[in-house]
């Protein structure tokens, strides 16, 4: 949807946090790099968020499934999810 925005003004601060919000990342970098040069900053920082974001995902992922296991029948709390374990 703000694919105009981002080929209207490719360097723009909107054109930037949306090249790092992990959900837009890969498309908004791409019209970007395309449109103008990018600095290499901004690049590698994209790409660490959205490694970091993977990571977390999964992890986040396994640690459901693992207590989703544990608990048969019972729904999973956010804080049963995020609680440290013991």
């Amino acid at each position: 949807m703000l694919i105009g925005l981002l080929m209207s003004s490719p360097n723009s601060s909107l054109s930037l946090v949306l090249s790092l919000i992990p959900l837009t990342a890969p498309v908004a970098m791409l019209v970007r790099d395309g449109l103008t040069i990018l600095p290499v900053w901004q690049i590698a920082l994209s790409a660490v968020i959205q490694i970091v974001c993977a990571v977390a995902a999964i992890w986040l992922a396994g640690r459901a499934f693992r207590l989703g296991m544990l608990r048969y029948g019972k729904r999973l709390s956010w804080r049963e999810l995020f609680a440290h374990p013991s």
